[in-house]
């Protein structure tokens, strides 16, 4: 009976791991990131979702690390530019918070090229400075990733512990 105990809460354990372990390694959750290296800094935009359509909601998340030792680099304010060929539909300075990192949620108010300009500042010193475009597709494409969703992620999660449930439960009682 010990050793069915010791072996449940081994494969529970695995099983936990094995969900949980996607989420670590994608670090951004299912978005996608640029990176780039500048100057000895690594600089990292997350953005989420990974296809960005006109008129939804985007997470972006800015950091900024030593490129040797890869350990956070302290910044006070990221100042992002977000431009349409010439012409500049978002700029604005954001404070990094004492915890957790700096972030914006924007809506691309079209489809469209657009550039993403970010500069990190530390008081007013400037540490390190990227530009990336970035593709936003018209809101009636089809933006189907291979991807999973997060609810799908989690439903799969809650059936298969109550079916792990239901087995262990049943040889106990057997």
């Amino acid at each position: 009976m010990n050793v069915l105990k010791f072996n449940y809460k081994i494969i529970l354990f695995f099983i936990g791991i094995a969900f949980v372990f996607p989420f670590i390694v994608l670090g951004h959750g299912l978005g996608a990131s640029y990176e780039e290296t500048v100057d000895g800094y690594k600089i990292d935009i997350g953005y989420e979702p990974e296809t960005v359509t006109s008129e939804s909601r985007v997470r972006f998340n800015f950091s900024i690390s030593n490129e040797e030792s890869n350990d956070e680099v302290m910044y006070s304010d990221v100042w992002v530019r977000i431009n349409e060929g010439s012409q500049t539909v978002f700029a604005s300075g954001i404070h990094h918070p004492e915890f957790d990192g700096a972030g914006l949620l924007y809506t691309f108010p079209k489809e469209g090229n657009y550039e993403i300009s970010t500069r990190f500042q530390n008081g007013s010193e400037s540490l390190a400075e990227v530009t990336f475009p970035l593709e936003v597709q018209s809101a009636g494409e089809d933006t189907a990733t291979s991807t999973p969703s997060l609810l799908a992620v989690g439903l799969i999660g809650l059936v298969f512990g109550g079916l792990l449930s239901f087995i262990f439960m049943r040889k106990k009682n057997v």
